[in-house]
């Protein structure tokens, strides 16, 4: 992938070096070597040097320090990607949680009612509770279909990286609809503390 990691190979065709190129075009020179390649380097500078005490030997490089220099713009996008992931994940998360903690808080008055009536608290909590849980459950569905069609458009900013969305787009709804449980448990424990008498006469 000489033309970037984003690239598919393109047919090459070995040529001799005199042949295809000037006699002062930089050559790239690609070495395998067996532990730490830094420890060779001395090695490979005398071997060339052995050939050609004149040539002139730069910018060596691993092969790691090679890949990351050039998917240094790839890392970027996926870091800034994945900053407003995360950013935008504690905000719905936050919002998740106040939305369901205020609109179990708003049924007081119905739970009041129910409690009064002789009903079962865990039952009367389910059904106050399942609506917004319904509704959380709606939105992380419709929330997991939208990133699997947008998956195929990130996938373009790291080639050759497949599946690895597919963990947060399972736990970002997850994280949700807990926050929503996690608020729908807590306002109900404020709720029932609440004097069956007195959530009849809040508005």
């Amino acid at each position: 992938r000489d033309a970037g990691l984003d690239l598919a190979p393109a047919d090459t065709v070995y040529t001799p070096f005199y042949q295809g190129r000037g006699a002062q075009a930089p050559v790239s020179l690609v070495v395998r070597t067996q532990g730490d390649p830094l420890a060779a380097v001395w090695a490979i500078r005398r071997a060339v040097w052995a050939a050609d005490p004149a040539q002139p030997l730069s910018n060596i490089v691993t092969l790691e320090q090679f890949l990351s220099n050039t998917m240094g713009a790839q890392r970027f996008r996926a870091t800034l990607i994945s900053v407003c992931g995360v950013i935008g994940l504690l905000l719905a998360t936050i919002g998740t949680y106040g939305v369901t903690a205020r609109s179990v808080v708003e049924r007081t008055r119905e739970v009041g009612v129910r409690l009064a009536l002789g009903g079962d608290p865990r039952r009367v909590w389910l059904a106050v509770a399942s609506a917004s849980l319904r509704a959380i459950l709606a939105g992380a569905i419709a929330g997991v279909i939208l990133s699997a069609l947008a998956r195929a458009g990130l996938a373009a900013l790291l080639p050759e990286v497949h599946g690895g969305g597919l963990a947060f787009s399972g736990a970002a709804p997850a994280v949700l609809v807990g926050a929503g449980a996690i608020a729908a448990v807590l306002a109900w424990r404020r709720a029932t503390r609440v004097d069956p008498v007195i959530a009849l006469r809040s508005e």
